[in-house]
């Protein structure tokens, strides 16, 4: 991977978590993110200096800065109520990030302790349904078949000799869904929901990472469904080159963990994520552990064309002259669901903010819809995590699957 694409992933990982923060309302932190994201976005336009793609680097890199500016108004607000209002003490948790991982306030998920390892907190069940998966018809229907008619109807598979239980790889580009069809697994099964990133897992201490990786399957495999799900999976699952006996270790506690998965629980379900699925061992997609691989790709036109019809459904506060939803389908093409999405969410953050602060009538621009979609193609990668890579990689065509960049 060369530094051009290094600094792509960087960007992503760093506005990604801009936006998760933000939502959950963490603005102090969500701010500071921003700027990082924004930092990595300037590198890449001087790396592609007097190119078009630079001046959308550019421009992308102004906007988020722009942004984090706004959110740094909603932190101020955060940090003097903090001040004034002081969480109460209570005992740490030594858990991830996200939705399933953390002891986050308010977390009503169960927890399970396991001595040797981190304290594992299941999330709430996740309110996100297949009905909020727009598009990806391929993916969810392999999601079905060897996640949620095992579960259905335990009966039926047990006549044919199969078992439940099992491993599933999502992979595709950033930004287009993996993480929300995790979530309407969790929620279409009932299951305890774990959401794990390698960082959760790895510690500097020698052997308390393997600790903590067992301890995760431990607190999985008790009575009931569960969803284990592994964000960014690449950061824990990467091929081995010898250097380092700990990441040897390592690595075999998870094979050790996934060997015989099928066999061991009929309802417990490991779901790994990842961008660059080339990069992982190739150990660890071999039959019984995660043998089966499902691409996650861009929406095509229909896709497109509803997430904005639905985004614009729900707008009360009206639309600019000449707005043009076939532009917009247009403009997206080749964008992720969550850069589309960003997009609008940034367009209407921008119109709220006209209109709190006196400045509009409130309308959603066109322009800047527009403006704020072309940003986002100078962010994403054209090479290293393009759809005719992804293809060559699981040995498909894109014609053939429904979320190719037709139309």
């Amino acid at each position: 991977m060369n530094d051009v694409q290094m600094l792509e992933l960087s960007f992503r990982s760093f506005y990604e978590q801009a936006q998760e923060l933000e939502a959950k309302g963490d603005f102090i932190s969500a701010r500071k993110a921003y700027l990082l994201a924004a930092q990595q976005m300037a590198k890449l336009a001087e790396a592609n200096k007097g190119t078009e793609l630079s001046k959308a680097q550019q421009g992308r890199a102004a906007t988020i800065l722009e942004h984090a500016q706004l959110v740094e108004e909603w932190a101020k607000k955060q940090r003097e109520y903090l001040k004034n209002h002081p969480p109460a003490p209570r005992r740490p948790t030594n858990v991830g990030n996200e939705q399933g991982s953390a002891g986050s306030a308010g977390n009503s998920g169960s927890s399970e302790a396991n001595e040797g390892g981190k304290e594992w907190v299941s999330a709430k069940k996740p309110d996100v349904t297949f009905d909020d998966v727009i598009g990806l018809e391929h993916a969810k229907r392999e999601i079905f078949q060897n996640f949620i008619d095992p579960i259905r109807h335990p009966e039926v598979f047990r006549s044919y000799g199969l078992k439940g239980g099992k491993g599933l790889l999502l992979y595709g580009p950033p930004g287009t869904g993996k993480t929300t069809l995790a979530k309407a697994v969790a929620h279409e099964i009932d299951a305890r929901f774990y959401y794990v990133r390698p960082s959760d897992l790895l510690s500097k201490w020698v052997g308390d990472s393997e600790k903590n990786l067992a301890s995760l399957f431990e607190a999985a495999n008790k009575p009931g469904p569960a969803l284990i799900y592994m964000d960014d999976c690449e950061g824990l699952l990467r091929a081995r080159d010898g250097s380092s006996p700990h990441d040897e270790k390592l690595m075999g506690e998870f094979l050790q963990q996934l060997d015989g998965f099928s066999g061991r629980k009929e309802d417990l379900f490991f779901l790994a994520a990842t961008n660059v699925p080339w990069a992982l061992d190739p150990a660890v997609l071999r039959g019984g552990r995660i043998d089966v691989k499902v691409y996650v790709g861009l929406p095509n036109y229909s896709a497109r064309k509803e997430m904005i019809e639905r985004f614009l459904n729900a707008n009360k506060n009206g639309l600019s002259d000449g707005f043009s939803i076939d532009a917009l389908i247009d403009e997206s093409k080749g964008l992720g669901g969550g850069d589309i999405r960003s997009a609008l969410d940034q367009a209407a953050r921008d119109a709220a903010h006209r209109k709190i602060h006196g400045q509009g009538d409130g309308r959603i621009r066109m322009d800047e819809v527009l403006q704020t979609l072309r940003a986002a193609h100078g962010g994403r990668s054209k090479e290293e995590t393009s759809p005719a890579r992804y293809a060559q990689w699981g040995g498909f065509s894109l014609s053939d699957i429904d979320e190719g960049l037709q139309g």
